[in-house]
């Protein structure tokens, strides 16, 4: 099962524009330089796909990275 969401890391768009910008280079394509045009209010359209169990490994990795750096818990953390 998956779950889409909005990207909230700043990397994430900046990926996502990047390979617009490529795939404009490549293909000549004009919904991606319409999309670029319009970049700020497109990429509000984008979404994640995020696989749910993906997702609970990250988490679990970061909550291990965290404990074996003496962090403690991972706020959200389930």
């Amino acid at each position: 099962m998956v779950e889409l969401e909005p990207f909230t890391d700043p990397e994430d768009l900046t990926l996502v524009r990047e390979l617009l910008e490529q795939h404009r280079h490549y293909t000549g394509s004009t919904v991606a330089a319409r999309v670029l045009e319009n970049w700020d209010t497109m990429r509000e359209k984008f979404r994640k796909v995020m696989p749910v169990d993906y997702r609970r490994v990250l988490q679990e990795q970061k909550k291990q990275n965290l404990e074996a750096l003496g962090g403690g818990t991972l706020v959200g953390a389930e």
